[in-house]
């Protein structure tokens, strides 16, 4: 492979790699992979450290295949091969504080936000939760 098509891996592994949708391992990829603003890719091309590169961009597909894929244009994907949830809206609701703020993403692109679980409308209970996470002080319910 030569220098102009190494750098122009190592510029795909940036864009695929900030598309993670897990904040951790983004900025695990800009610690290990390129760093955020960094467009030099041909500093990246000698043989120890591409490779280093490449391992680390690996290291963040594993992570991402198991957290949350790969976001672009309000699309999520990269569930694949991962055991969907068997965990419904009622019973995540279940585990959290009465007064969390709950943000439910759908897989069309609508947010709701609501305060306190008890605002949640009874309609979503059945859904199937895709991916549940914490983030600043409120709870994010993927359906």
């Amino acid at each position: 492979m030569n220098i102009k098509n190494r750098a122009e891996l190592v510029k795909a592994m940036k864009l695929i790699a900030t598309s993670i949708n897990d904040e951790d391992i983004i900025d695990s990829w800009l610690m290990c992979g390129v760093a955020d603003g960094d467009t030099d890719y041909e500093s990246y091309v000698e043989d120890e450290t591409f490779v280093s590169v490449i391992d680390c961009f690996m290291r963040c597909m594993v992570g991402a295949a198991e957290s949350g894929g790969i976001y672009c244009d309000t699309l999520c994907g990269g569930e694949v091969g991962i055991p969907k949830s068997e965990l419904t809206v009622g019973d995540a609701i279940g585990k959290i504080a009465d007064t969390t703020t709950v943000e439910v993403h759908s897989g069309d692109g609508v947010t709701a936000v609501y305060n306190g679980k008890d605002s949640i409308p009874n309609k979503l209970n059945d859904r199937t939760v895709v991916r549940m996470y914490a983030q600043d002080d409120k709870i994010i319910i993927k359906i």
